[in-house]
């Protein structure tokens, strides 16, 4: 602050302001100054003149980023180990981070099971600030036979999409940012013994008194081997 300048002379004032969290989300740091005099007709105490208060504006580059994050673990593992079996439960967790440098709002979730209807997750949070991360609540799924016997991998599909700026809430930039993650279960079928049975009668054109011979075929087409299997003809 200075209390004179003479006639062509300079006044230079130097501060300095460190930047914010709100002044990014805002897009930008705006300084204005107020200048008084005593002087006649010159920025008299409350003068509401623009030459009287000059104002800087300092753009902030906004840079929005989102990641999610999501892991399937089979919690119920019954079958072959590490692989997806009839009755197997899976675990869902998922995680959401702030990634860029602005405040993300009004984050919405959405969850989309193969062959199921998109669901809406549950989150800790809506609003993240940069570097943040929220957990949303973890969820499961009991792998159905005919999933399991349809084979290949059962896949799930997360996206988000979070707004900032005007939209979300407040600051100069606007818009939406995004971001999806798959988790895949690999499935099979259980391994089962499965029977394919025949039976031919030989000769095939008999009269009485005539003996017929029957001559039955057992053949396992499975997987595994059949225990304690028993005929009845």
């Amino acid at each position: 602050m200075s209390n004179g300048v003479a006639p062509t002379g300079t006044c230079v004032l130097t501060g300095t302001y460190k930047v914010v969290q709100v002044d990014a989300d805002n897009g930008s740091v705006v300084n204005t100054a107020t200048v008084s005099t005593s002087t006649p007709d010159v920025c008299p105490a409350g003068s509401t003149e623009a030459r009287c208060h000059p104002t800087v504006t300092v753009p902030i580059e906004a840079r929005p980023a989102v990641a999610i994050v999501k892991v399937a673990t089979l919690t119920v593992d019954e079958g072959k180990q590490g692989v997806g079996n009839a009755g197997d439960v899976i675990t869902y967790a998922v995680r959401i981070s702030n990634t860029g440098n602005i405040t993300l709002n009004d984050m919405a979730t959405s969850d989309v099971l193969e062959n199921y209807p998109a669901t809406t997750l549950s989150c800790g949070a809506t609003s993240l600030a940069p570097g943040a991360s929220t957990d949303c609540n973890a969820y499961t799924h009991t792998i159905t036979r005919e999933e399991a016997n349809a084979g290949g991998t059962l896949d799930n599909l997360v996206k988000v999409t979070a707004r900032y700026g005007n939209l979300g809430g407040g600051g100069t930039a606007t818009g939406t940012a995004t971001a999806d993650a798959t988790a895949i279960v690999p499935v099979e079928p259980e391994a089962s013994s499965d029977l394919f049975v025949t039976k031919q009668a030989n000769p095939r054109d008999v009269k009485i008194g005539d003996l017929v011979r029957y001559t039955l075929t057992i053949k396992n087409v499975g997987q595994v081997d059949t225990i304690d299997a028993t005929l009845t003809d």
